[in-house]
């Protein structure tokens, strides 16, 4: 049988090119085409479309058969394979220094515009992610990068991450300084404000404010404008509903900015269905969300809705493979025993009151607190607020503290660790067992 293959500008695929294959009818052909995860079938033209990298899949599995090709394909690539064509030295703007790993990474993330960074925890991944922002500057292909932190409590976080290994301000959306000094995140108006002159070329905010239609609205006409050329999105996995307001906000953005960077150590923490947002982020998904889970589910119980298994996870697996850079600690061999990471967290609205009016109640007392044999002592209420209210008050229960640290064990026991967690107080370690 002879298949004619034609080169030429995709259509429908999301890839760099396009093979366009038509053939007489052969069940064989069609059952080996079926097998690649996407693919086109244009009932007019009688011709499949398919990413150009899959004629080597093709002629591999139907080596009996004559394949009769027009054009050129415009690299050597080979089916599943990645091709790292450019070296890059690390930016000149960086104060820290890499370990090769983190260097092999970034350079491969250089090379693609939508890539996926799953690093295990621990690894650098906010590192990892600045520098490749940092380059793309340098490169003059990024004027302003946005960072969407997919857990809230990390903005001041991946600031000072930016502060200590650029020098380079970042803005957070909304911050404002408090009556004593702490910084704290206003609403949407005081985000909107930020966004009317990008005055840093980082700019940061957390993922619940793209449920705002107007931020929305304004972070893509600053994308529409060249003003916003990339994105990063830490803790990707934790944006894994494409129907919620923020996960359409987040797809929506991510398909027409230039650059992208997802960022996980545990992208299937759950699901395979978790791999959906990350995928479609990066261009490499082209189903919507009910073909996906038809593709990648298998259904029975009442009705036959409900998701009993799951199936074709090498077919998935081999698309993250091809859209992302992974790492885990076993594997990397020039790393420091332990690696020590301060996470700055905000406290929430009643947090930060019970918090205000302790403090309050210190200043006011303040003669006899500075001439008390134990001034520390006095002034450990305040520390107790900020790990949890219900230490302090009866009607009041917040701890943003307790809320990372389920987050942070939670990632820890889903790849089968273990954790100790301290504090200098049993009542704060009772509340954490609890």
């Amino acid at each position: 049988m002879v298949i004619n293959v034609r080169y030429g500008k995709p259509k429908r695929m999301a890839s760099e090119q396009s093979i366009y294959v038509s053939f007489g009818y052969k069940p064989s052909i069609v059952d080996v085409i079926r097998q690649l995860p996407e693919r086109y079938w244009n009932a007019k033209d009688k011709q499949w479309e398919l990413s150009y990298d899959t004629l080597s899949f093709l002629q591999e599995n139907l080596p009996n058969d004559k394949f009769n090709i027009i054009g050129e394909p415009i690299n050597e690539k080979k089916f599943g394979e990645k091709v790292i064509a450019k070296n890059y030295e690390m930016p000149k703007g960086l104060k820290s220094e890499l370990y090769k790993y983190q260097r092999d990474d970034v350079i491969e993330c250089l090379n693609f515009d939508k890539y996926l960074m799953l690093w295990e925890q621990g690894l650098g991944k906010a590192l990892g992610s600045i520098c490749v922002a940092l380059k793309r500057k340098e490169l003059r292909q990024v004027k302003h990068c946005l960072v969407i932190c997919g857990v809230n409590t990390i903005k001041y976080n991946y600031q000072e991450e930016i502060k200590k290994h650029t020098g380079l301000s970042a803005t957070v959306l909304g911050s404002r300084k408090g009556r004593y000094g702490v910084w704290n995140t206003r609403g949407t108006a005081e985000k909107l404000e930020d966004l009317k002159e990008l005055k840093d070329f980082f700019i940061i905010t957390n993922i619940e404010s793209l449920r705002s239609k107007e931020i929305k609205e304004q972070i893509k006409k600053h994308i529409d404008k060249g003003n916003i050329n990339m994105m990063i999105v830490d803790e990707i996995h934790k944006c894994k509903n494409p129907s919620s307001q923020q996960g359409k906000a987040l797809l929506l953005l991510s398909k027409h900015v230039k650059y992208f960077l997802g960022l996980t150590g545990t992208v299937l923490s759950n699901s395979p269905l978790d791999a959906y947002v990350p995928l479609k982020c990066t261009g490499r998904e082209s189903a919507n969300f009910t073909q996906f889970k038809s593709r990648y589910c298998e259904f029975g119980g009442f009705g036959d809705y409900q998701i009993v298994g799951f199936k074709h996870l090498d077919e998935l697996q081999n698309k993250l493979d091809s859209i992302s850079v992974r790492r885990l600690k076993a594997d990397v061999l020039d790393l420091p025993p332990k690696i020590h990471t301060d996470e700055y967290l905000e406290m929430g609205s009643k947090q930060a009151k019970l918090y205000s009016d302790v403090l309050q109640a210190i200043m006011k007392d303040i003669d006899n607190v500075t001439l008390s044999l134990d001034p520390l002592g006095q002034l450990i209420r305040l520390r107790q607020a900020t790990a949890d209210t219900s230490i302090l008050s009866k009607s009041v229960e917040e701890s943003v503290k307790m809320e990372r640290l389920e987050e942070i064990v939670e990632e820890v026991a889903e790849r089968g660790s273990k954790a100790i967690v301290f504090s200098n107080w049993t009542q704060v370690t009772d509340i954490a067992r609890k």
